[in-house]
């Protein structure tokens, strides 16, 4: 039984690979780059909706539309390793390339989220996380089906091109908000294509 699952879940990939996920081919090295990093992954996978970076390292947790094997939509969750110090240690190892699944405990507590589809066009994200990331408005993700490529909405106006998370390096387990010191968000505004960054804990009134 176990290794049926297994096989189902591996089989959760790009449209255009059928035997690999999204960065497990090893010449699909990115350079770190917050500048260019977010249009550069997606020249190759197009479907990748957002990234979020993170105060502790240089690795970032990827969100990518994905089409399960019910035929369904929703959000592949997956660790990009563009630190130099985490890819040393992965090719002495003897992985060649830079994706590495979430755990549980980030797909739980931190990263991890779930979709609703709404419509053949919508999806509905939530997160599982902390209770900061609870706390983000959920997103509606607008996709065109045909290509497999998506945009994450906020408040009908806000194209999330990636989030900035400050984050303690010890987890606090009595009060998980504490783990999480500021949460940015950067958009286009749709109205003006203009880009902005909002500071996601002021914007939600949550007390810092």
């Amino acid at each position: 039984m176990f290794k049926i699952a297994k096989d189902v879940w591996n089989k959760v990939t790009h449209p255009k690979d059928k035997t690999l996920k999204s960065f497990e081919d090893p010449t699909h090295i990115m350079t770190f780059s917050k500048t260019t990093l977010l249009a550069e992954i997606q020249k190759l996978y197009p479907s990748v909706i957002f990234i979020a970076y993170r105060s502790k390292n240089e690795n970032i947790v990827v969100y990518e539309l994905i089409r399960k094997p019910d035929k369904t939509l929703g959000v592949d969750v997956y660790w990009l390793m563009l630190d130099n110090a985490y890819r040393s240690v992965r090719r002495q190892s003897g992985i060649l390339h830079d994706r590495e699944e979430l755990s549980l405990l980030d797909t739980q507590v931190a990263y991890g989220v779930t979709t609703t589809q709404m419509t053949d066009t919508n999806l509905l994200m939530r997160w599982n996380g902390s209770f900061v990331m609870k706390q983000m408005i959920p997103f509606n993700i607008e996709v065109n089906p045909e290509n497999m490529t998506a945009r994450a909405i906020l408040d009908g106006h806000k194209y999330i091109r990636s989030l900035f998370i400050q984050a303690f390096e010890n987890m606090n387990i009595r009060n998980l908000m504490d783990n999480i010191v500021a949460l940015k968000a950067n958009y286009i505004d749709l109205n003006t294509n203009t880009p902005h960054t909002i500071d996601a804990l002021s914007y939600l009134n949550i007390k810092k």
